[in-house]
């Protein structure tokens, strides 16, 4: 019969959480904000953050990102033109992590409500306008009125 020492060495795999992401906003300069929560408390590692465009190939829009980060603005979008889906990449040394995704569509409808005319060569024409936000965020939209001649 062999006879061994019994070993007190345990090998054992934690799972590295992945974040959890929060609504996409558009902070006051209109870029798109896209907020995670990182769900382990490990404070080595990064995250990365990417993009999809109109279902496409998901591509790298940041990396390297502290591990306390948990939010990034990603750009201003053009209101009406592409929808956008994210992912957050969570990594420290032994593993790797991704989110689920959320998807951001910009657009916003713009409505004559009203408005004071005719009006004379050199007088203010008023202008009330209904602006809809058919999107998938919150945001601030600037809307300009122009004037062609006829």
């Amino acid at each position: 019969m062999v006879e061994s020492d019994l070993s007190s060495e345990v090998n054992a795999t934690t799972v590295l959480p992945a974040p959890t992401l929060g609504t996409p906003f558009a902070d006051t300069n209109s870029e798109i904000v896209v907020p995670w929560t990182k769900e382990d408390d490990s404070s080595d590692g990064s995250h990365g953050v990417e993009r999809a465009t109109n279902g496409g190939s998901f591509q790298s829009v940041a990396s390297g990102l502290s591990a306390s980060t948990e939010e990034y603005a990603t750009g201003t979008a053009v209101p009406g033109t592409d929808t956008y889906t994210y992912r957050v990449i969570r990594s420290t040394d032994h593993a790797t992590a991704t989110s689920g995704t959320v998807d951001v569509f910009v657009d916003y409808a713009v409505t004559i409500t009203g408005t004071n005319s005719p009006v004379d060569a050199g007088e203010t024409l008023d202008v009330d306008v209904e602006v809809t936000n058919n999107g998938t965020i919150e945001g601030d939209q600037t809307v300009d009125l122009t004037v062609e001649e006829q």
